[in-house]
């Protein structure tokens, strides 16, 4: 096992991962079940090409090839659509089912020498020749990708700031996926490594960004959540290994009074803590991935509570102006209040 076979294989759970927790943050979200399915695709094809690597024969090897291939067929047709909608230029039902329909004869020979004609060995591990009608997949790719880029690249110039830091990613990613044109050369006898999973990383972290930093998709509550999940899961875990290591020092794992009482009490500790140890790193990934935002909430949290408890205006004064000086980081802040009439109360 080497670092060719793993990391692809890393890649491709990455990758499952977000497409999850992206779909599940709003399943009747046009862009999010499109983006959902783009990022499947890239799973089956990481999937099927790492399962490909550790293939112990040829014969085995190939089927795997091709079955990567079903996911690398559909990519560009998603990225194309993924993009006309981030674009709000949704194309037309009839001619999506047009566009999807080309899918259809690649498929269909997919499982045949038309597109993969046999299968060799290489430093890191097996991988398809290119069949008669492999070209097909490259031009597509091809096409497809650039033609998205020139709609991202030519959309209207008068939208909001947001919306044009969002074009960016977009951008900067799909260029990402260009990149993964070189996973085609080694079909065609060019011997070098097939980095093409690297475009796949790096597409999905790019968007993954785009997502958390001008919330794309809205999915901040999903992100906490699922980071508040995977932290509780090691900290019981990494609980449980160190007591369970101390334990064995003085007792005796089997079925007997202290191993019963040792694991009840772990279920209890675990329980009582379960709901303010998840509520309490839900905010993590705020403090982290949406910093200046959390920063605000705390802040108008902090006066919230200050301003049940405090009825003398000039303490409630002095304390927005403290809390509005921290925020802003400046040296100094004025309160100017003005009554019904427009004048300026001291």
């Amino acid at each position: 096992m080497s670092t060719y076979q793993i990391a692809p294989v890393v890649t491709a759970i990455l990758v499952l991962c977000i497409c999850i927790f992206v779909v599940f943050q709003n399943r009747k979200s046009q862009i999010n079940i499109v983006f959902g399915f783009l990022s499947l695709s890239i799973f089956v094809w990481l999937a099927g090409f790492s399962a490909m690597y550790f293939s112990s024969n040829p014969e085995q090897a190939l089927f795997f090839a091709r079955l990567g291939f079903v996911g690398v067929t559909i990519i560009p047709f998603l990225s194309y659509h993924f993009i006309a909608i981030f674009l709000n230029r949704a194309p037309s039902v009839r001619f999506l089912i047009l566009l999807y329909t080309l899918i259809i004869p690649i498929l269909f020979m997919t499982p045949t020498r038309l597109m993969y004609s046999d299968i060799e060995k290489h430093f890191w591990g097996y991988y398809p020749i290119a069949g008669p009608f492999y070209f097909i997949s490259p031009i597509m790719f091809v096409l497809l990708i650039l033609y998205g880029l020139i709609l991202l690249g030519s959309g209207n110039k008068q939208v909001e700031a947001r919306k044009r830091e969002q074009k960016k990613y977009i951008f900067v990613a799909f260029v990402a996926v260009i990149l993964g044109f070189v996973d085609y050369l080694p079909k065609y006898g060019v011997n070098i490594y097939p980095f093409g999973y690297l475009s796949a990383l790096s597409f999905i972290s790019i968007i993954a960004y785009s997502i958390t930093k001008y919330r794309l998709m809205d999915i901040r509550i999903a992100i906490n959540r699922i980071m508040a999940y995977l932290l509780l899961i090691a900290i019981y875990f990494s609980a449980g290994i160190a007591a369970s290591c101390i334990y064995a020092q003085f007792f005796s794992f089997g079925q007997n009074a202290p191993t019963f009482l040792f694991l009840g009490t772990m279920l209890i500790i675990a329980g009582l803590s379960f709901h303010p140890l998840r509520l309490h790193l839900q905010t993590t990934p705020d403090r982290f991935l949406f910093r200046k935002k959390y920063e605000y909430e705390q802040a108008i949290r902090e006066f919230g509570e200050q301003s049940r408890s405090e009825i003398n205006t000039n303490k409630l004064q002095a304390a927005f102006t403290a809390i509005t000086t921290k925020l802003l980081r400046t040296k100094r802040a004025n309160l100017f209040l003005f009554d019904q009439q427009g004048k300026h109360k001291k």
